[in-house]
């Protein structure tokens, strides 16, 4: 945090935090630190507080806002709001902003500090995404180490992740909506609806997983259930072989 007065620099502050901390939560200290300077002024009747930091000022904005910091920091703005008028700002960051810049470099030189100035608790957020890292990790060793179940899918997909896996892909192969002869020919776009290359090129792979002897109107043979399309894998069951 620094202090600017006519543009120059008349009072800086440094602050380490801990590394569990989030930018969130060093952006509100920041805010913070600038209250508790403020309070400490005497002549001054205008103070004009800079942030690059939309999430923090939108949070001080916030009624709803339960944060332990958000509420500290309000706290301290009615304060001196009591005594003086206080205005806060959003500027851009690292376009230039010279107090801005210095208030970095500042924050910067902070982080190669030894010891800790502010020990928060460790956020909300940062505690479910380790938990969340935990959680994969326990999941990709027993994925990893489970002998004779599932070997030929993690030959496939050896890692696990809560994204879904070829999705886009497979929605094309189930509905027959994709780049199949048949399905381009029934909108003049291909020559014919036979499928002559043996390659799906939904799934760009070179698998049979369609029958030679029969067309693509035949293997995606779609057929109304409860309003849904749901495909009948006939020729797909017969020639696919798990190589």
């Amino acid at each position: 945090m620094v202090v600017m007065y006519f543009g120059q620099l008349i009072h800086s502050e440094r602050v380490r935090l801990g590394d569990n901390c989030t930018v969130y939560q060093a952006e509100l200290v920041g805010l913070k630190l600038a209250a508790e300077f403020i309070l400490t002024l005497t002549a001054t009747k205008r103070v004009n507080v800079y942030s690059d930091s939309r999430s923090g000022l939108q949070s001080l904005e916030d009624p709803t806002n339960t944060h332990p910091l958000v509420g500290e920091v309000k706290r301290l703005l009615k304060r001196v709001r009591s005594e003086r008028g206080v205005f806060l700002h959003w500027v851009k960051a690292h376009v230039g902003y010279h107090g801005n810049e210095l208030a970095d470099d500042e924050a910067k030189a902070a982080t190669n500090s030894s010891s800790i100035s502010i020990d928060l608790p460790v956020s909300s957020s940062r505690f479910k995404c380790k938990l969340r890292r935990i959680m994969i990790q326990a999941w990709q060793d027993h994925w990893d180490f489970t002998p004779n179940k599932g070997r030929f899918t993690r030959s496939i997909i050896p890692n696990v992740s809560l994204k879904t896996h070829f999705w886009g892909e497979m929605a094309e192969l189930f509905t027959g909506h994709g780049r199949f002869p048949a399905h381009l020919f029934r909108f003049g776009i291909g020559d014919d609806d036979l499928r002559g290359s043996g390659r799906c090129e939904a799934l760009h792979c070179e698998l049979p997983v369609h029958d030679e002897s029969e067309s693509p109107t035949q293997v995606h043979s779609i057929r109304s259930k409860y309003g849904r399309a749901e495909l009948q894998f006939t020729s797909v069951g017969r020639d696919w072989k798990e190589s």
